[in-house]
């Protein structure tokens, strides 16, 4: 679990406070929001921050065209848009909401860029809304000296008193820009205090990115300052609640340009840093620890990097006290690749380590969360086309645990200690050379609900011929799934049924049900194969759904594989595995896309048969599958099966491969049961093994 009241991602800060708590935990399906702002022919609309009330709601914060600054409120357990807020500033030029934090009335502080006040080009502002109504109740703003300033707030927090911490950049007319903080009182806006932070360079360039609450109400601010012989630094502050002397100041000096992009504070007080590490030759995916009391580093680690460069983008903490640290570092090809770490909060040790490069190279991890079990939550986005183009990607990643009965858990290096449990892709609809659809923020309720909010592309309705940017919102189960409701990435559509009425079952489509927008379609109409069944196995933990299991072998002369090139080759068109109870009536479907198969031994011409393997969870809990002449196998593992195998008596086991050519193979295991009961009290571990099943009677349309 992060600090209490923290969010860190890309370029924004949204923070909850810590003495917000979480009253009612509102049941949710899956849902997404878009909203267009209309302005017309160059509508630009992105949301820059996310997080959950303490009722389960969602606030989101963001833009409207660079004019405006943007608050939605939308309802926990629907997407209903509940309030919306549009924030303008005195004249026109960017306006921006970067960064906010929900106090503990659940009232919201949005910080950013306004338009131009008096000589400034851009100013620096907070805005307090009433939690329940979105209503302004109060408004600061801050300019630099210098004409034409461009000045800024990017992140906030909040104290137990309710009061108000805004970190940012100033543009002054000799200093150039400087780094500030400043205290406002909750209940009204006035300045408490204001403190501006320079390098020893004239004229450099220096930056406020993040700030913090220590339990005392101390604030603890970090960004970069420009200095004569080092270049650019990182720069860690202590500031004193009462009236901002500084307690401490640190500076990590090297000869490279280096700044802090994240912080948090731990319940002991310290404090966690990182960002960009520049040595002068490589930019380092870096994270650092300071004591709490007087900003002396107590570890650095740096995680980088085969290509020699990357860089930490945002932090959490988790129930342990561990740092999770996510960003992007090089690989040998020198793509940048999105690099998530979680680090022993007491030595700096590396615990482990998930890479997961674009299929173009590129990712970043933007945001990173922790839920209360201490699986982390991952938003950011990949590089999908050599044209630079991207996806939003969201991602659940589960630490090993240390009696991991798991053949990915068992390597003892970093690298193997923590596996993908799922991963959902975000594209927008519009055309390949404008299309770079990005999650920027993640948060998680104590549920395990999982929300997010970027950017998506689509195509202007008014000008079908142009691309435009929309804020968007949405929310994911705790296993990623829909909650047996409409997948919320193809809006009104559901996997496994007929959604369009034309006698085809959809599978993977986007954006909505058409034919052309499906990965893969099941003829309701093919003539089943009832095959004979081998043997079967299922297991399942109780209340460890990650262990549930299913493998199964049949075999029957009738099980012949499509000829290699045809509609039915899963090398080209992909194939669906159908599991059900029979017994309840539960059933799953697995994608087995096409990138998976591959021929049987010589010639590959599939003659031989066909194998699938993946170990993507993207697409769906089954790692492998045979189909070669006479004999299917497949092994599945997993939160994907979507439904339990424990019940008292099992009873039976249904399995359906579906070609793309109609063709669908039936097997049902209940043959002869050897097991169907706990195998031990101690572990309760249900098992299910059936052999020498008979081919089915009957198979009903999918």
């Amino acid at each position: 679990m992060r600090a209490p009241g923290t969010f860190l991602f890309l370029g924004r800060v949204i923070t909850v406070a810590a003495i917000a708590l979480f009253a009612v935990a509102a049941p949710a399906l899956a849902w997404q929001v878009e909203i267009d702002s209309e302005y017309g022919e160059s509508r630009n609309d992105e949301a820059f921050g996310v997080a959950f009330d303490s009722r389960g709601d969602v606030i989101a914060i963001g833009h409207e065209d660079w004019d405006d600054w943007l608050v939605v409120k939308l309802g926990g357990g629907s997407g209903t848009e509940l309030w919306r807020t549009v924030i303008s500033g005195k004249t026109s030029g960017t306006e921006v909401a970067d960064g906010m934090v929900i106090d503990g009335s659940d009232d919201v502080v949005a910080v950013g860029r306004f338009g131009g006040t008096g000589h400034s080009d851009s100013g620096f502002g907070a805005i307090k809304l009433k939690g329940t109504t979105g209503e302004e109740l109060w408004r600061y703003t801050l300019d630099g000296s210098a004409i034409d300033s461009r000045d800024s707030a990017v992140a906030a927090a909040v104290d137990a008193a309710g009061d108000v911490f805004v970190v940012g950049t100033l543009h002054n007319e000799i200093s150039d820009r400087d780094a500030v903080v400043v205290k406002l009182s909750g209940s009204d806006g006035t300045e408490v205090w204001k403190r501006v932070f320079t390098g020893s360079a004239i004229g450099g360039w220096d930056y406020g990115f993040r700030v913090a609450v220590d339990s005392s109400g101390n604030a603890i601010a970090a960004g970069r300052v420009a200095n004569a012989a080092t270049n650019t630094d990182p720069l860690v502050v202590k500031l004193a609640a009462a009236d901002g002397a500084t307690l401490w100041r640190t500076e990590i000096a090297r000869t490279g340009s280096e700044y802090a992009q994240a912080l948090l504070v731990d319940a002991a007080g310290d404090v966690f840093m990182a960002g960009d590490l520049d040595d002068g030759v490589s930019g380092e995916f870096a994270l650092v620890k300071l004591a709490g009391s007087d900003g002396a580093v107590v570890w650095e680690q740096d995680l980088c990097c085969a290509g020699d460069r990357g860089r930490v983008e945002s932090l959490a903490l988790t129930p342990k006290g561990n740092v999770v640290a996510g960003g992007w570092a090089e690989r040998r090809d020198f793509s940048a690749a999105l690099n998530v770490a979680e680090f022993d909060g007491i030595t700096g040790s590396t615990e482990w380590r998930i890479v997961l490069p674009g299929p173009h190279g590129y990712g970043v991890a933007q945001s990173v969360a922790v839920d209360a079990g201490g699986q982390v939550l991952v938003s950011g986005r990949i590089e999908t086309s050599e044209d630079g183009n991207t996806d939003g990607i969201l991602v659940k990643i589960r630490p090993c645990e240390p009696d991991e009965d798991d053949e990915d858990c068992e390597d003892a290096s970093p690298s193997y200690k923590a596996r993908i449990s799922w991963q959902k892709r975000f594209n927008g609809p519009a055309t390949k050379d404008d299309d770079y659809d990005s999650l920027y923020g993640v948060d998680v309720d104590p549920d395990g609900q999982v929300v997010a909010a970027g950017v998506k592309w689509n195509r202007n309705p008014v000008y079908p011929e142009e691309n435009q940017s929309d804020f968007f919102v949405t929310m994911r189960a705790e296993d990623g799934s829909s909650v047996g409701g409409p997948d919320p990435y193809r809006p009104g559509c559901a996997d496994g049924i007929d959604n369009d009425g034309d006698g085809l079952v959809d599978f993977g489509g986007d954006p909505g049900c058409a034919d052309a927008d499906d990965m893969f379609e099941i003829s309701t109409a093919s003539v089943p194969l009832m095959c004979t069944g081998q043997q079967v196995l299922t297991k399942d933990r109780d209340e460890k759904a990650r262990t549930r299991s299913l493998a199964f072998r049949s075999k029957d002369a009738l099980l012949t594989p499509p000829v290699g090139g045809t509609v039915g080759d899963p090398r080209t068109n992909g194939a669906v595995l159908e599991l059900r109870n029979p017994i309840t009536g539960e059933h799953a479907y697995t994608n087995l896309v096409a990138d998976g198969w591959s021929a049987v031994g010589n010639p590959p011409d599939g003659s031989k048969g066909y194998k699938y393997r993946s170990r993507s969870p993207e697409h769906g809990p089954c790692k492998s599958v045979k189909f070669s002449p006479g004999k299917l196998t497949a092994r599945c593992k997993g939160l994907g099966l979507r439904f339990t195998l424990d019940e008292a008596s099992q009873g039976a086991v249904a399995v359906r491969l579906h070609l793309a050519d109609g063709t669908r193979i039936c097997t049902e295991f209940g043959g002869v049961v050897t097991h169907d009961e706990s195998s031990s009290e101690s572990r309760r571990t249900v098992k299910f093994r059936a052999v020498k099943s008979p081919a089915p009677a009957s198979c009903d349309e999918p």
